[in-house]
């Protein structure tokens, strides 16, 4: 969970991570205006507090759980206590977990399109996807979520194999060079990772490779995207660049 501050100087929850305890309450929601936190000890008035310091107390080690006074759309105020967890960094990492019980729907965060530039056995992006694809199918689950908010790219090859994982057959993409010669990148697999349902999430920060993967999802059909206003009016939209 992180925080902000709007235009009228207010403090308000910025993001809700997902795989958080923040998020695990089921109570917090991005936009939630902050009012005081508490950790059991003291008691911090954010009217009169800086932006750090209130930074500090939610993310302190020593404060093992917190109480948020929260508003809502200037409505009445509430309280959320949160337990906190320990979390691997999921900066440069997929992971996935399953949302509901009888109908189950995967969900996947894509925060970057990385790759294993070091050679140092780390698998990439697309790989990491794969296998988080596979644990939530022996779940049966019944449509995929691909979240794309806020991924501002990365490794273009990582964007093209994983593409490639979700169509059957057909080109990725279509290159001009400086000297207006095309060249096809086809699909460098055969079949499908995963055919059943897919919803994309996209904001106005998913750009370049997340972009790109995101376009040919669309166009082959394979994926429904919902977020933010959003064009394709860039270079990935005809699968094309210079």
């Amino acid at each position: 969970m992180s925080v902000n501050l709007n235009e009228k100087n207010e403090i308000i929850i910025a993001e809700v991570d997902p795989n958080g305890p923040a998020y695990q309450t089921g109570l917090i929601k991005k936009g939630d205006q902050i009012i005081s936190i508490s950790n059991q000890k003291e008691t911090l008035k954010v009217s009169c507090a800086s932006l750090e310091l209130i930074s500090n107390m939610i993310l302190s080690e020593s404060n093992k759980s917190i109480t948020l006074t929260l508003k809502r759309n200037s409505g009445k105020s509430f309280d959320v206590y949160i337990e906190k967890q320990v979390m691997k960094d999921e900066d440069n990492s997929v992971y996935s977990f399953i949302i509901g019980k009888d109908s189950k729907i995967g969900y996947i965060k894509i925060p970057s399109f990385y790759a294993d530039l070091d050679e140092n056995n780390r698998k990439g992006c697309a790989d990491d996807v794969a296998r988080e694809v596979m644990k939530l199918e022996r779940d049966e689950i019944k449509g995929l979520v691909i979240d794309l908010i806020d991924n501002g790219g990365g490794s273009m090859e990582e964007a093209i194999k994983l593409a490639g994982m979700f169509i059957d057959y057909g080109p990725i993409s279509i290159v001009i060079d400086n000297k207006k010669e095309k060249s096809i990148i086809n699909d460098p697999y055969r079949g499908l990772i995963y055919k059943g349902p897919i919803v994309v999430l996209v904001n106005s920060n998913t750009a370049s490779a997340s972009e790109f993967f995101a376009s040919i999802l669309q166009d082959y059909n394979r994926a429904l995207l919902i977020g933010e206003q959003y064009t394709w009016k860039s270079n990935y939209a005809n699968h094309s660049s210079a």
